[in-house]
């Protein structure tokens, strides 16, 4: 999550003026949705300790691109494909507001230390 956040966070430096939705491949409406949503991804993943799961298959369930994310809910038909790449990118956006760092070093952290230092906390 935290690797497709850091490019992601990168589009927002080169080419700030494109459409977020536009950078992350979204159409308005699934970014709308994720925006929305954010809280209960966030909720889902804490709850279900899919932070630190290295099971591959969280791969194509949240990070690679599908017709949408599999949370294994009535609604995953409703949800954008690769949600995880859009909570990285929070995740990310959160630590350079919340530390004082360059992009240069923030870009050498490790993915656990961004995570952590983020303070990241969607609200409801």
């Amino acid at each position: 999550m935290i690797y497709f956040g850091k490019q992601l966070y990168l589009k927002d430096l080169w080419i700030p003026f494109k459409k977020d939705h536009e950078k992350i491949g979204y159409s308005i409406s699934e970014y709308e949705w994720s925006e929305a949503n954010e809280y209960y991804i966030w909720q889902n993943f804490v709850e279900n300790e899919l932070l630190y799961e290295t099971d591959r298959k969280l791969l194509g369930r949240f990070i690679v691109a599908a017709p949408f994310s599999r949370f294994n809910l009535e609604l995953d038909r409703e949800s954008p494909g690769r949600l995880g790449q859009y909570i990285g990118w929070q995740i990310v956006k959160a630590y350079m507001r919340n530390n004082d760092v360059s992009i240069k070093k923030m870009l050498s952290l490790n993915a656990e230390e961004i995570f952590n230092k983020s303070k990241f906390k969607p609200e409801l």
